[in-house]
């Protein structure tokens, strides 16, 4: 049932590796990479039994393996010498290998001799194979029930690394870890052992090698060291103490040889049943529970891999809360800058045209006071105008009188108004400037929004022509209506002499040159106060102000902006969608996964 268990959850988690690749949690490399791994958990599961050899170089790995299989195939040496993973399995004939040369598979019949030239780095016709794993082929009887040991080249080896022993570590069912007497339970051990068991393998013997040099030390302190490291060793072995050896591998291939015993302590056939059968009866156990650890070992990564997923699209979500955020803002400053550079704008153009409307009043009562005298100045009596009135030099004056109300009203443009205007021009430009200038930090507008007002320049005269008609001369029918209206020079012209009739003369000339006069000045003091004239003075100067329109380009680059930060809103917006629908998905495999994986925690 475990194994069934075990073939669902391998089936289960190879899809689920394919759904989350599909979703972007891992990449094609890892995806690849794991459904190999639940590929050689599912070939491990059906594969012989594997017993990994390990220890640090020169603590006799090799020479234990021999005593193992009884016969001296791997060669023996003080100096490092096995240079590449051996895998020793069991065939009916003596000794055979299996190799890759030049990318081809080769089986061969070999001897001992010839076999350490592929193993044997001392040997004088040895041939580097770095990273290849030989397969030996041999007669023993602890192979024959589908076991295959596994011979590595030793921890701290000064010609190599320790990658080609941790990779063949990687498919051991159970490890045989071989210790020098005089070095056993270093910080060297400790650090591989606690290795071994992070990685799941749990069926660790310890063979102490090398025992037959305690023959020669005092038996009580024999015993003490043997008691020391059976305490320290046994926790971490299957068997607890009945899993740590005392052993002489040498002395045993010796006896093999010479057939005679020369170790008291039960020699190594114990060694070698005791290991033989804890194989043989845990098989099962062993391989399952090897099984699951490395598909636990998936299920972490795949967890690993969910997590930092989810890290990352939190993050993301962060990082589009903020951006969104930082757009709204950015959105509502925006506005405020227009807002704020309008009604800038309306407050100068209407302190504007009260001051414009204000100087236009003064100037027109100032105006108004010289009139009079600017009449007598220019309108002056003649005989024709005293006896025929058909030419008078009232056209003249009234076109002097123009001439000199326009040139006062222009000068005080030009001295008050313009001068004014222009300054509030390049001031207005300097506080919308600076308005910009603080919203761009706010907003970081960047420097593309500048605000460019042309100094104010008016050219009103024509304006001002324009606003006084001409005023004809008084005809002979107007002159006889006001003779008529007047009964003191009838009379005298009636009844008085000659003499009289002078003076009535006379003075009908001077009268009707006031009447003129008053006219004169009444018209044009009508038109100087009327509304019409001062609301077009007012209006023509105000119509030469484009204080607005002058900042529409800087206005229409905001507007611009707020547009893109709308339209920023929505694609972040959309892409918050996406990764929310992401999360959903993660989620729902993450719950998919606990499931594929719960069955063989339970």
């Amino acid at each position: 049932m475990n194994k069934k268990y075990i073939l669902e959850t391998i089936n289960s988690a190879s899809q689920l590796i394919t759904k989350m690749r599909k979703v972007e949690i891992i990449k094609s490399d890892d995806e690849i990479r794991l459904v190999n791994d639940l590929s050689d958990v599912l070939l491990n599961l059906t594969s012989p039994l594997t017993v990994t050899v390990i220890g640090p170089f020169n603590s006799g790995k090799s020479t234990f393996i021999n005593a193992m299989i009884e016969e001296r195939i791997l060669p023996e040496n003080i100096n490092p010498s096995t240079s590449m993973v051996c895998k020793i399995g069991y065939c009916n004939s003596h000794l055979k290998i299996q190799y890759i040369e030049k990318g081809n598979i080769l089986v061969k019949e070999i001897s001992i001799k010839e076999l350490k030239e592929f193993v044997d780095r001392n040997s004088s016709n040895y041939i580097p194979r770095t990273g290849d794993v030989l397969e030996i082929f041999h007669n023993n009887i602890f192979c024959e029930k589908d076991i295959v040991i596994v011979d590595t080249p030793g921890f701290n080896d000064p010609y190599m690394d320790d990658e080609e022993t941790n990779n063949a570590l990687k498919k051991a069912d159970a490890v045989i870890y071989c210790m020098h007497i005089s070095q056993a339970n270093s910080r060297l051990d400790a650090e591989k052992i606690e290795y071994l068991q992070k990685n799941g393998i749990t069926s660790i013997f310890f063979a102490i090698g090398f025992s037959d040099l305690l023959q020669n030390v005092d038996e009580e302190e024999c015993d003490t060291l043997k008691f020391r490291l059976r305490k320290e060793l046994s926790s971490k072995s299957i068997l607890h103490e009945d899993g740590v050896f005392f052993v002489s591998a040498a002395e045993e291939l010796n006896r093999i040889e010479q057939k005679k015993t020369v170790l008291n302590d039960a020699g190594f056939d114990n060694v070698r049943k005791k290991i033989w059968e804890f194989l043989q009866t845990n098989r099962i156990p062993i391989k399952n529970e090897i099984a699951c650890n490395k598909i636990g070992k998936v299920r972490e990564e795949l967890e690993r891999f969910i997590r930092e997923k989810i890290e990352a699209l939190q993050n993301s979500q962060h990082i589009c809360l903020q951006k969104k955020k930082q757009l709204r803002n950015k959105e509502t400053e925006t506005k405020a800058c227009i807002a704020e550079i309008t009604q800038i704008c309306s407050l100068y153009e209407e302190d504007a045209y009260k001051f414009i409307k204000i100087q236009i009043e003064t100037e027109i009562l100032s105006v108004d006071s010289k009139i009079e005298e600017w009449v007598d100045e220019v309108f002056t009596p003649n005989f024709s105008m005293f006896t025929l009135g058909l030419k008078d030099n009232a056209t003249k004056t009234i076109e002097t009188i123009q001439r000199k109300c326009t040139e006062r009203i222009n000068a005080a443009l030009e001295g008050r108004i313009v001068p004014y205007l222009n300054s509030a021009s390049d001031k207005l430009q300097k506080e919308i400037k600076h308005t910009v200038e603080k919203y761009i930090i706010n907003i970081e507008l960047g420097t593309n929004c500048k605000i460019n007002l042309p100094a104010l320049r008016l050219e009103m005269e024509e304006h001002y022509n324009a606003l006084f008609p001409e005023i004809t001369p008084f005809s002979i029918a107007a002159t006889m209506v006001m003779m008529e209206r007047n009964m003191i020079p009838l009379i005298g012209m009636t009844f008085a002499p000659l003499i009289g009739i002078i003076i009535a003369i006379l003075g009908l000339g001077f009268f009707q040159y006031n009447q003129k006069k008053k006219r004169i000045i009444s018209s044009i003091r009508e038109h100087l106060h009327s509304y019409e004239f001062s609301s077009k003075c007012t209006q023509a100067i105000k119509d030469n102000i484009h204080w607005k329109e002058d900042v529409r380009p800087s206005v229409s680059n905001l507007e611009g902006m707020i547009e893109r930060c709308i339209e920023e809103q929505k694609k972040i917006t959309n892409r918050q969608n996406g990764i929310e629908t992401k999360m959903q998905e993660i989620n729902n495999l993450n719950k998919e996964m606990v499931l594929v994986f719960d069955k063989i925690n339970t």
